[in-house]
């Protein structure tokens, strides 16, 4: 009789374990199924590793990740490439700091693009000459990209800026990249946007 107890409770032991076992699996189960189903909904791109310069955005559940997938301003832009921005600047007048000898110095002018809920910028640095009246651009410093604002979760990638119909007066400068963003739930990392920025602006001296 004791030994047909025993058996029997262990044999209990055993199914509630075996049980346990099963919803602990079944609630993984469903976990990975809802990421698959948001992988196939928003074209969710899954990877391996982060960039080190970058912080992904993390979610603490699947349906927190969801909520933020359909309520993101840029949800219907997803397939969209972002709009380039083009800028026009003109100097009208000598800087006060500059005197009637020729005196040159650095100018710094740039253009803007939205990148999701950052700024994508331009810049161009450029040594603008005066000599009384007359006023001309030296040279073109440097050109370069970059992220402002609230960039959270993303990284510029494959970028270039270059200066270009540049004259004694007036130069052109143009820059762009690929805005990614990095989303994180659950021990599982996208990217789940991946787009063209680019901006472009002219500078003259007159």
């Amino acid at each position: 009789m004791f030994i047909r107890i025993l058996k029997c409770g262990i044999l209990s032991v055993s199914v509630l374990l075996m049980l346990f076992a099963y919803d602990v699996s079944a609630g993984k189960t469903s976990e990975d199924t809802k990421i698959e189903e948001l992988i196939d909904r928003f074209g969710l791109q899954r990877i391996e590793t982060i960039p080190e310069d970058v912080e992904p955005l993390y979610f603490n559940t699947v349906d927190e990740l969801e909520d933020y997938l359909i309520n993101s301003p840029n949800f219907q832009k997803i397939n969209c490439e972002i709009q380039e921005n083009h800028f026009e600047y003109s100097d009208y007048r000598i800087p006060d700091d500059f005197s009637i000898l020729t005196t040159c110095g650095m100018v710094t002018r740039n253009c803007t693009a939205q990148a999701y809920f950052a700024t994508f910028n331009t810049w161009g640095d450029f040594w603008v000459c005066y000599e009384g009246s007359f006023r001309w651009i030296d040279s073109v410093l440097n050109t370069r990209v970059g992220l402002t604002g609230y960039s959270v979760g993303l990284s510029l990638t494959d970028t270039y800026s270059y200066s270009y119909n540049q004259t004694t007066t007036s130069v052109c400068v143009k820059g762009g990249g690929i805005v990614n963003e990095y989303i994180c739930v659950l021990g599982n990392c996208f990217i789940w946007r991946s787009q063209p920025v680019s901006c472009s602006f002219c500078y003259s001296v007159y």
